[in-house]
């Protein structure tokens, strides 16, 4: 059995995600959440998700340097679409955006669709 330390495995993945297509920053986030969620014991949505992420890299199933678009604003209600970006990048776009209507209205209602996988 090979041991990887999590620091290794995770600069490992994010090179990965990097000749996959994705930017920098973008791969980062990725790579250290699926890392985090092995360290936190929820195997299922960690590192052994990475072939099936390249794979639907490749067969553009999961579009790289995307972000979240409004397709509709209603004032505290937003419905957003993910653009099948990496869920990991446009879940935490699509929080970013609720808290700020949050704190600008005192309530939001946030629905996101067409985003890959969310993670843990």
């Amino acid at each position: 059995m090979v041991i990887v330390g999590a620091e290794k495995l995770e600069y490992l993945i994010r090179r990965m995600f990097e000749r996959a297509g994705s930017e920098s920053e973008e791969a980062g986030i990725v790579s250290s959440n699926l890392v985090e969620a092995n360290l936190t014991g929820h195997d299922s949505h960690g590192v052994g998700m990475v072939p099936r992420y390249i794979n639907n890299c490749r067969n553009e199933a999961l579009t790289v340097n995307t972000h979240v678009s409004v397709e509709h604003d209603n004032g505290p209600i937003l419905q957003l679409h993910g653009n099948m970006g990496y869920g990991q990048v446009i879940g935490g776009e699509a929080m970013t955006l609720g808290i700020a209507r949050s704190l600008e209205l005192g309530v939001s209602i946030v629905a996101l669709r067409n985003s890959y996988h969310l993670g843990r």
